[in-house]
């Protein structure tokens, strides 16, 4: 471990996410603008771990979306960063495979399948963002 790295007890995850339909109660807008670049932790659900039952929820910002605008109803890559020190241990028992409910508020606004799980530093570093942005964008593999 060098100078600037911290212990890998945090961590980001790759997700294929989709989107609940609105009429199924999903959201009623797309995330992001078209033609304009996602804005990194521009979209903040909370996700229900595996476990965690009814509405029980932690939060973890998005990272990187794979394209926008991304609609209700559609299905990409996503990456997630957990922030919050206290839900740290609850995130480090998800492993690829495990399925995740996003969450708006009480409402179940997407589910999410996790493809991966990469060590990070807490305060992610520029060349850590770009692997994960690039995974998400399609240009290359699993970090």
């Amino acid at each position: 471990m060098t100078a600037n790295q911290e212990p890998s007890e945090w961590m980001a995850l790759g997700i294929s996410l989709t989107l609940t339909a609105t009429e199924d109660g999903g959201r009623h807008k797309a995330l992001g603008v078209d033609g304009e670049p996602y804005k990194p932790y521009g979209y903040r659900p909370n996700w229900g771990l595996p476990g965690m039952t009814g509405t029980d929820q932690t939060g973890a910002m998005v990272l990187r979306l794979g394209h926008v605008p991304f609609a209700p109803g559609e299905t990409d890559r996503a990456v997630i960063v957990p922030f919050a020190p206290a839900s740290v241990s609850l995130w480090q028992k998800v492993r690829p495979g495990d399925h995740l409910r996003a969450f708006e508020g009480a409402r179940i606004v997407g589910t999410a399948t996790v493809e991966w799980v990469a060590p990070r530093n807490q305060r992610l570093t520029e060349e850590q963002e770009d692997r994960f942005t690039a995974w998400a964008t399609g240009r290359e593999g699993p970090p």
